[in-house]
């Protein structure tokens, strides 16, 4: 028998407790970013106990919100932390930003001034360059949420914002993380299922999915420039 050669992955850490983001993770697959699936709420980081089997990571939405306070919170932000201070990189999308945003010191808040739950595309401008995106650039992405981060600490900074929300977009100074309120990793499956009572014009949703993965790209090419190597 032929001998198998160990594939290293980016670890796909889904949060959800409800429907599993498995055509999110199928979308990053299919574009060719080689990726294994991690389930936080089913299993903890049970599944991702070496991180050198791994390029980096990519912690997903969830239909639970930081305030719930479970055991499986905790124990995926101190894995998290450790990892990053492995230099391991990192992106939060959405719960997975909020997540690490609260247990590094920042304030997650629902939004009551305005529409609670926020579903559709929004433009995100960057106040600061990221990788090959310069500082006054902008993005469309699709979002999803009911909750938002507020009050960095010191050791975060804004690099993205709306017109709607501050911290669209985080980074740590000195840790390879970046978290972000909107979806980039949204499928067409997210969109049709999420967006169901009021979807995006087909042009949106088109410009979000590619925005979303250029970003995500831009993500890899700074934190993961071997791997990135290798993609390109």
């Amino acid at each position: 028998m032929k001998k198998l050669t160990p594939i290293k992955t980016f670890a796909v850490i889904d949060c959800a407790t409800d429907e599993p983001s498995i055509a999110c993770y199928n979308r990053l697959l299919q574009l060719g970013i080689p990726c294994s699936y991690h389930s936080a709420n089913e299993f903890g980081t049970s599944t991702l106990k070496n991180i050198d089997h791994f390029y980096g990571g990519f912690i997903f939405g969830s239909m639970s919100h930081v305030h719930e306070d479970l055991p499986w919170h905790h124990e995926l932000a101190d894995w998290a932390k450790k990892a990053l201070e492995q230099s391991f990189p990192l992106l939060g999308i959405c719960f997975g930003h909020q997540l690490m945003c609260h247990h590094f010191g920042a304030n997650v808040v629902i939004n009551k001034e305005i529409e609670a739950e926020q579903k559709g595309t929004r433009t995100v401008r960057f106040l600061k360059s990221f990788g090959e995106i310069e500082a006054g650039d902008t993005r469309e992405f699709a979002v999803s949420h009911s909750y938002r981060v507020e009050n960095l600490p010191s050791t975060m900074e804004e690099i993205g914002a709306s017109d709607l929300f501050k911290n669209d977009i985080v980074r740590h100074k000195t840790l390879p993380f970046v978290g972000l309120q909107p979806h980039p990793e949204a499928s067409d499956h997210f969109i049709k299922s999420d967006f169901k009572d009021n979807p995006p014009a087909r042009e949106n949703s088109e410009r979000t999915k590619i925005e979303g993965i250029n970003f995500m790209m831009n993500f890899l090419k700074v934190y993961c420039p071997e791997a990135y190597k290798n993609l390109s």
